[in-house]
């Protein structure tokens, strides 16, 4: 029990209530936390803290403390998402699917979908097609038939080409095929963001590995220029992933072609609805000189 302090203390937590009346605890009063919050951040150190071939049992625990939560916790789509693919992970794709797509129907705003197209990826053998170009069958690939007047007629099946379009058996016309390997990175990644995020490290996530928001349409311009001084403007668009407003700190940082950061500006306080996209924006001077210089651009976004 000592290698696994955290697994120690779920199970403890989630199995103690089926001891009954008859466990006699009465000089040994315990107070056990009903905050979905705490609990889930002792299964996701347990997960974490666990080799994935043992995540079986945790995922079987941590599904009966979701169908406990209240379905207007914030961070239960965030949690559901996790548990799917953790079952993808260790073989489950059917029950995976489903709750990808229940929590999709029923909290639209969640990152389901875009987790959902991660792990199924275009299908290698159409490249997302869903049909492939085979030898034509009656034609045999010449393009060509025989014909009662001198010389040869296109082939009707190919109408000349040589190939027939048909549909691809390895995704069944879908276009996608499922990868458990893109599903496994994913939980993985998202077992150590969800950690990061408990130790307070709050970053914003590449798009493959959704997280509390995302930045987009990010860019610069310049506005007005004169022998002294050049104005330039910039933008870039927050989107928050969460259930609840989230106020940012948002940096727009500039870089010469050595990496160099010549400029920046700053805007602290930026506030975004739940589940809604904000543009932020903002202005700054810098000489002629050293806008000349600039190469690239960072947007550095801190949650609060």
């Amino acid at each position: 029990m000592t290698k696994y302090p955290f697994y120690a203390l779920l199970l403890f937590r989630l199995m103690l209530p089926a001891l009954g009346a008859e466990a006699d605890l009465a000089e040994t009063p315990i107070a056990l936390t009903t905050d979905p919050a705490i609990i889930f951040h002792d299964i996701l150190l347990s997960l974490d803290e666990t080799p994935v071939s043992e995540h079986a049992f945790i995922l079987a625990q941590m599904e009966k403390q979701i169908k406990q939560t209240p379905r207007d916790w914030d961070q239960l789509p965030d949690m559901m998402n996790l548990y799917s693919l953790g079952q993808m992970t260790i073989g489950n794709k059917v029950k995976g699917e489903q709750i990808l797509k229940y929590v999709d129907k029923h909290y639209p705003s969640s990152n389901s979908e875009i987790i959902f197209e991660a792990v199924h990826p275009d299908c290698d053998k159409c490249s997302g097609k869903g049909t492939i170009k085979v030898l034509c069958p009656t034609c045999k690939g010449s393009g060509t038939r025989p014909s009662i007047s001198p010389g040869r007629k296109a082939c009707a099946s190919c109408r000349g080409a040589g190939r027939i379009l048909k549909s691809c058996h390895t995704c069944k016309s879908s276009g996608k095929k499922y990868s458990q390997e893109r599903a496994k990175e994913l939980y993985g990644k998202l077992l150590a963001a969800y950690k990061r995020a408990a130790e307070g490290e709050n970053e914003a996530s590449p798009v493959n590995a959704p997280g509390p928001f995302s930045v987009l349409n990010s860019g610069w311009r310049v506005v007005s220029s004169d022998a002294d001084l050049t104005e330039i403007s910039w933008k870039c668009d927050v989107v928050n992933n969460r259930h609840e407003d989230l106020t940012f700190d948002v940096e727009f940082v500039f870089y010469d072609a050595e990496g160099f950061d010549i400029g920046s500006d700053q805007d602290f306080g930026f506030q975004v609805k739940a589940g809604a996209t904000s543009t932020c924006t903002g202005r700054t001077t810098l000489k002629p000189s050293v806008q000349q210089q600039i190469e690239s651009f960072k947007v550095k976004v801190t949650k609060r």
